[in-house]
């Protein structure tokens, strides 16, 4: 049985916006150039490698709200404002660490576990934008291979994961310092920015959310 073509289209063109939306919300770029900030010191061999652990956490975490979604958030009885302002927090923490570097200070060396959980998984890739975009996106899909498309566009954002942390990770050698340092303060503002919006959006939600209570 051939599929109408108008049928494809229009299915093609859900997965387009679908995946507009999640990379929007995600906004993998400045997150990237923040991972390179997480261990200066690291080489790009062991960068890779704990970007490829903090993916396969954020996986584990995106699989898990595309399966459950809303329902799980209802079940916990967590409101998602709560992600965007718990997330939003770390984001401006680490924000302004980026535009205010101390490099006098020393400071310790964060091991493995330290950032490929928390903040690599959860909030950079598998941040409350990525989680409230997933729930958004399955609210908007009705068939079932809409619903596929939602978990299409998933793997999709991963794999543009997969790709820009690849390239961050091998190039930034030949990346000058005063290049990454000039990259660092511009992501950082541009961090800041989005760490300060999800913050007031979690904050609008929860006053509307007990306004109506």
């Amino acid at each position: 049985m051939r599929i109408p073509i108008e049928y494809t289209e229009i299915m093609l063109h859900f997965l387009l916006i679908t995946y507009i939306k999640m990379f929007a919300a995600t906004s993998p770029l400045p997150f990237v150039v923040l991972y390179l900030n997480l261990r200066p010191s690291d080489t790009p061999e062991q960068r890779w490698a704990l970007a490829k652990k903090g993916m396969l956490f954020a996986s584990c975490i995106i699989l898990g709200v595309l399966i459950c979604g809303i329902r799980m958030l209802n079940l916990l009885q967590i409101d998602l404002n709560a992600f965007r302002i718990s997330g939003g927090l770390i984001l401006l923490i680490i924000a302004i660490g980026m535009l205010y570097p101390k490099p006098n200070k020393p400071t310790a060396q964060l091991t493995s576990d330290d950032i490929t959980l928390t903040p690599l998984a959860f909030p950079i890739i598998a941040g409350p934008g990525a989680l409230s975009a997933i729930i958004i996106c399955q609210s908007d899909a009705v068939t079932t291979l809409e619903h596929c498309m939602v978990y299409v566009s998933s793997a999709l954002i991963m794999a543009t994961y997969y790709v820009l942390f690849y390239i961050a990770c091998f190039s930034s050698k030949w990346l000058k310092p005063g290049i990454l340092a000039i990259c660092s303060k511009l992501f950082g503002l541009l961090l800041l920015t989005i760490s300060v919006q999800m913050i007031t959006v979690g904050i609008i939600g929860l006053t509307q959310f007990l306004a109506s209570c």
